[in-house]
């Protein structure tokens, strides 16, 4: 395999290897539904409601392929996610708003760095850092300008709060419905008979 975007020695590429940030998925899909313009993109231009899970799943191979692959594998699959984005719009929004874009890689980011701190052991404010920055790689391919980002982690922290204080980010109904669909997804276990997970994934690092 040739040389990827991440050497093998990044600090994204051991926190990425680890599978149980699977479990974070579920908690940054919940903040990214939080997000009203997000949760109208996500209704209105998938299979969410019937396939909530395909959303997590996509977003998994998409990463995995950036991150582990080499260049033009994790060129690829920036591309496919960017052609996928331009034809999700609606009234008052669009997917490949940077907004948008920021929000979405924030919650993944976060998600990440405290999924990881809680199951394998936490990040060095330094390790935090460099993962943070290595983010904005991924970013970039996926359509949010240099610019655009939190100088730092700890200006990301402050950026999620602001979001959340200024309104842009607040659970409505379409929200709550979309939640339920995370939360409590329906497995069929056997012809005619599903069954409900119960919640188990929590939008806040303590909870």
């Amino acid at each position: 395999m040739g040389q990827g975007l991440y050497p093998e020695g990044s600090i994204t590429r051991r926190v990425n290897r680890e599978n149980v940030l699977l479990l974070g998925g579920g908690r940054a899909l919940l903040m990214q539904l939080a997000h009203p313009k997000v949760a109208a993109g996500v209704d209105e231009h998938s299979d969410f409601r019937s396939h909530p899970v395909q959303r997590l799943r996509r977003t998994v191979r998409m990463t995995m392929a950036i991150v582990f692959g080499d260049r033009e594998t994790a060129l690829s699959a920036a591309r496919a996610v960017n052609q996928t984005h331009g034809k999700v719009r609606g009234r008052e929004y669009r997917a490949l708003d940077p907004e948008l874009l920021l929000w979405v890689h924030t919650t993944l980011v976060d998600s990440a760095i405290v999924t990881y701190g809680t199951f394998v052991k936490p990040l060095t404010e330094r390790e935090r850092e460099d993962f943070y920055q290595e983010s904005k790689v991924l970013g970039e391919l996926l359509g949010i300008p240099l610019d655009r980002f939190p100088r730092t982690h700890d200006e990301l922290a402050e950026y999620m709060a602001s979001m959340v204080a200024s309104g842009a980010v607040a659970v409505d109904g379409r929200a709550l419905e979309l939640a339920g669909l995370v939360l409590r997804p329906r497995l069929r276990l056997l012809p005619g008979h599903n069954v409900k997970l119960a919640p188990s994934l929590s939008l806040t690092q303590d909870g």
